[in-house]
């Protein structure tokens, strides 16, 4: 079972650390998330986990995508979740009581820049990711299919980071994709034309 504490947890982290585009950009989070991933293979410890690969991309100056692909035995089509580690800008009206970095729970609400598109979908597919390694140590073999987590940057401006992603060829026309950002309350497979 998914540790749904620990993505709580994990939102509340990645609202905090301000990933806005144009801004501080993403840097802070992927090199967080970087060292969450390598801190959990380092914590369980297990040979079969040294096949699981990290990988970054410098899509522009300073911003990397990151990938973590936790091969499969067999040739399958690979499941990939795919999330975006930017933000729109800060702004302005936020409540006096809510800063946009703040995470501030309310009413079981999380309150802040990017809780909702898309650090809760990202913390989301990072607790899937930390899942799939704690239960490939524990049964101490490699999943049947394989499993990539890709972190991509520059989603709400030109989404360069998704294009990169492509044509590095992390992730092609056979695997199952999925974007883990919500609109109007749906999880979307496709955003934004892409596919």
């Amino acid at each position: 079972m998914v540790d749904t504490d620990f993505a709580w947890r994990l939102t509340q982290g990645l609202v905090r650390i301000d990933s806005s585009d144009p801004g501080a950009y993403e840097g802070e989070i992927e090199r967080h998330i970087k060292a969450l991933v390598e801190e959990r293979l380092a914590q369980l410890s297990h040979p079969v986990l040294d096949a699981v690969q990290v990988e970054e991309l410098e899509v522009l100056p300073g911003r990397r995508n990151l990938m973590v692909t936790v091969p499969g035995l067999s040739d399958e089509p690979r499941l990939v979740y795919i999330c975006h580690m930017d933000t729109v800008t800060l702004g302005d009206g936020w409540d006096a009581d809510i800063p946009p970095l703040g995470a501030i729970v309310r009413n079981d609400k999380l309150y802040g820049r990017g809780a909702c598109d898309m650090k809760g979908g990202l913390a989301c597919a990072i607790a899937a990711l930390v899942h799939t390694l704690e239960r490939v140590a524990a049964e101490g073999k490699l999943p049947r299919r394989g499993f990539s987590l890709i972190c991509s940057v520059d989603e709400e401006d030109f989404m360069r980071g998704s294009e990169a992603t492509i044509d590095a060829g992390w992730v092609g026309s056979r695997e199952w994709v999925l974007d883990t950002e919500p609109t109007d309350g749906q999880i979307q497979v496709a955003h934004k034309g892409r596919t």
